[in-house]
Parts: structure tokens; sequence; C-alpha cells
């Protein structure tokens, strides 16, 4: 790292993936922490991976239609991690009135209108399905039940992220290419996703069912989970976390990935 301030280690990050190299400037924080406080390093991975596959896509002539006041991928179930659920918590909670009690209310709403399907309970079975190597069909089929319900994301607002800057890894993953119309049915063959080389998101829920703290969750669920599970009790150096999510990304992409941090105190 390249300096030490207060409760923080700042520095630099290396993404590497095949030839593509990224270099990141991080403030870590000291000590044993839980996976929620490197959010912030996975999400600079990720807007690296992003800033790649952009480029790509529009070098073959595709250009990005995702726009703001754009929702239609706001309605689908968005699994996120157990880090990420607290600290969507923490975010609500630190909200203003009445902007929290409304914010609280969409997400009572959204999850009373999820539970009145069967989806909750065949969550279990797509947690299964990570491990046992199920056709990418049964996720398929489970997430165009769930967007059939229209169920809005808690946080979109005239069409638009309301939480833009602390939005889900996932949800910054997911760009596409195709008129919003398609996206708007989940047209599976209209639907043009623009790849990226590795997730950060899937790194990092992988890491947590690797360090036995359970499976995603989709969103909506998110702030009563994190209500009932106050405190994590797995905590690492925040470095070891970091790079055992590029471990991953680099056994995702069978390529060099790596993460280097030089200190220098």
């Amino acid at each position: 790292m390249t300096g030490i301030d207060g409760d923080s280690i700042k520095g630099t990050i290396q993404l590497r993936i095949g030839e593509q190299v990224a270099t990141l400037q991080a403030t870590l924080p000291r000590g044993d922490v839980e996976l929620a406080e490197v959010l912030p390093a996975a999400r600079q991975m990720t807007e690296a991976l992003i800033k790649w596959a952009v480029a790509d896509s529009e070098a073959a002539g595709k250009a990005i239609s995702c726009r703001a006041g754009c929702g239609a991928c706001c309605r689908q179930a968005v699994p996120i991690s157990h880090a990420e659920a607290r600290r969507l918590y923490k975010l609500v909670d630190e909200m203003a009135e009445p902007r929290r009690s409304v914010v609280k209310g969409r997400f009572t709403r959204a999850l009373a209108r999820v539970r009145e399907s069967d989806l909750l309970q065949r969550q279990a079975d797509l947690a299964a399905a990570e491990t046992d190597g199920r056709p990418q069909d049964y996720y398929h089929e489970w997430g165009k039940a769930y967007f059939q319900l229209g169920v809005a994301c808690p946080f979109l607002e005239d069409e638009s992220c309301s939480i833009h800057p602390e939005r889900p890894l996932i949800c910054r993953e997911y760009l596409v290419t195709n008129p919003a119309s398609e996206c708007a049915t989940l047209s599976r063959d209209g639907i043009q996703r623009v790849p990226i080389k590795a997730s950060v998101s899937k790194a990092v829920r992988k890491l947590e069912r690797d360090s036995g703290m359970g499976h995603w969750m989709p969103l909506v669920m998110a702030l009563e989970w994190a209500a009932s599970h106050p405190a994590e009790t797995k905590r690492r150096p925040a470095l070891d976390w970091v790079r055992s999510l590029q471990r991953i990304l680099g056994r995702k992409v069978r390529a060099a990935s790596e993460a280097v941090v030089t200190r220098n105190d």
C-alpha cells in the first residue's frame, strides 16, 4: 500500500484479465472486517471489467442502449449477496425521514407480493443448482416467473435507480445493446447482453458460499434478512477478501488474474 490514514490503508489493486490490466486506486479498511466493508473495492473491479466490455462492444458497432429513465430491467429478481444486503440495509437506515419510511414501505409491499407466489420456496432449489451443475434454463425459468409478478425494485423512482452509486454489483454488470422494448418483455431471444470477461457479483456470492456464509437472495429480501442477521461472524483482513475475490475471478476466466498490493510504510 502507499500509505496509512487512520483506520484505512490506501494503495493500488492490479486487476489483470488476460492481456488487459487495470490499476485501481483503492482504500481498504484496516484490521479484520466483514465482506461488506470490501464492496467499494469490488465495485471498482466491476467498473474496470465493464469499461473493457463496453469498449469491445462499441468497437464491434454495438452501442449500449441502457439509459436513465429506462427501468425495464429493474423488475427482475436481482440476486444479491449477504454483504450487499447488509450494505443496503445500512443505506436505507441512514436515509432521512420521510424517505426512509417510504423506501421501507416499498420493500414490505414488494416482499409480500413475492411471498404470495412460490418463488421464495423455489429459491432453495436455485441455491442447490449453483453447486450441482443444473442447466442455465432452470435459472431462466425462475427469473421469468419473478419478472411476471411485475414487482419493481424498491429503489426504482421515475423509472430510474434512486441509489445509482450504491446499486448492487449485478446491476452494474447488466448492460444491453437491444431496444428497451425487448427488456420490457424479458424477451430471451431479443435481449442482447454485453458480455463481460468475469463477473464480480458471482465471485462475491461464491466467496460467501465457500466461506460458509450461505447463498444469495433476491434484493427485495435485503432489509428483512439484514434486520434478522445484525452481525456477521466471518471477519478477515480486507486484503485477504480482495485476494480471494481475485483468485475466484482468475479461475473463472482461466487466465492470469491477480491482486497485487504494494505497501510502503
